[in-house]
């Protein structure tokens, strides 16, 4: 399994910190899922989402991330 981030608006994925791409096979792989979840929080990414890939696109999981900007990580709100 690979852990993507994909921004919604463009369907790119996030290639480097810097850079996106269109091609799902060139894009960086988080390894788990805190990490994605870190990196697109510390890259305030608001239209983005999590893309398990299980091989083949019609079994990737796509999760929508939503982040409140008064709550910093690991506080109770």
């Amino acid at each position: 399994m690979r852990i993507l981030l994909r921004h919604l608006e463009t369907g790119a994925y996030l290639n480097t910190a810097r850079s996106w791409t269109d091609d799902r096979e060139a894009a960086q792989d988080l390894a788990d899922h805190e990490r994605a979840i870190r990196l697109a929080r510390e890259l305030q990414l608001r239209q983005a989402e999590l893309v398990l890939v299980f091989g083949s696109p019609e079994f990737d999981i796509h999760l929508p991330l939503r982040f409140d900007p008064g709550v910093r990580p690991g506080l109770p709100r």
